[in-house]
């Protein structure tokens, strides 16, 4: 049973790339797949800081490479007092990347070849 509050961006008809690239920002977790998403999109990251998770630092490093994040206290988050960040997110100028990890990972390995 879905909360009445609550939508799924299979309603939408659109795949979740196309769904994110459409949006202003995005709330979420510093994920691999929430990060890489929204840098290849170009679409700006609100996340809650989870400081026990390993990698979150390597992303957190690979975000503000690209300018593509902000952090907000989950206090904030649960009051609703975030407006001032919304306001940075949509100011952002985020550097997009290639989504090309295929292509750099053949060319790294055709180097490893015997010809």
């Amino acid at each position: 049973m879905r909360h009445p509050d609550v939508s799924s961006y299979q309603d939408t008809g659109l795949s979740f790339t196309d769904l994110v690239a459409s949006c202003d920002a995005v709330l979420g977790k510093c994920g691999y797949g929430t990060v890489t998403d929204r840098v290849a999109n170009a679409t700006p990251l609100m996340y809650v800081p989870r400081p026990d998770w390993p990698e979150e630092a390597t992303l957190l490093d690979w975000l503000g490479a690209h300018g593509a994040a902000l952090a907000v206290d989950p206090q904030r988050l649960e009051n609703g007092c975030f407006d001032d960040l919304m306001e940075s997110l949509a100011s952002m100028q985020i550097t997009a990347c290639r989504p090309d990890g295929a292509e750099q990972a053949a060319e790294l390995l055709a180097g490893y070849l015997c010809e």
